[in-house]
């Protein structure tokens, strides 16, 4: 009876060995599944990330267009008002002193061409004829400038000796007066 007692521990034995197999192998498994949920949750989170940055985007280019929409439409409603109106809302926002003189200069311009139409062109009171920029002015710190275009200082030039002067602009300080003769010279010259 000796010889069956020792198959039987084989048998436990072999039994042992399938165990550890099998506990190997759901082990294994348990770690594939550990390994495939931690990727999928890592994609998962690398999507929300890159989900949440593309809509951060999104509302940031969204914001940007809205600016851009609002400044082309005040823009445009500050270039729809009515020329007239526009430089009297020019010349209010100086100080009092300041469009003192800028007032000086626009009725100058107004009596030598009545015809002319004003608006605000680069930024600046402008008058035109037949849609022909005539002449601009506006005020500066420090100085009021005038711009009559350069064909007009290149041929006044004499006239111009007791201002600074650049090829289209000629620079009147504040302390100085309105050059009332210059300016109608220089608006006759494009308006005959």
């Amino acid at each position: 009876m000796s010889a069956p007692k020792k198959a039987a521990p084989k048998k436990v034995a072999t039994k042992k060995v399938a165990t550890k197999k099998v506990a190997t192998k759901k082990a294994a498994t348990k770690k594939a599944a550990t390994k495939k949920a931690a990727t999928k949750k890592a994609a998962t989170k690398k999507a929300a990330t890159k989900k949440a940055a593309t809509k951060k985007a999104a509302t940031k280019k969204a914001a940007t267009k809205k600016a851009a929409t609002q400044k082309a439409a005040t823009q445009k409603a500050a270039a729809s008002a009515t020329g007239s109106a526009a430089l009297d809302t020019y010349i209010a926002e100086h100080p009092p002193e300041v469009a003192a003189k800028l007032r000086e200069v626009r009725e100058i311009v107004r009596r030598v061409a009545p015809h002319a139409a004003e608006k605000i062109g680069y930024g600046i009171p402008t008058f035109t004829v037949d849609g022909k920029n005539v002449f601009h002015f506006a005020a500066f710190r420090h100085h009021l400038g005038l711009y009559p275009g350069p064909e007009a200082i290149a041929a006044h030039t004499a006239a111009l000796a007791a201002y600074e002067t650049s090829k289209g602009a000629i620079r009147v300080p504040f302390d100085r007066p309105v050059p009332t003769a210059l300016i109608e010279t220089l608006v006759r010259f494009h308006v005959g």
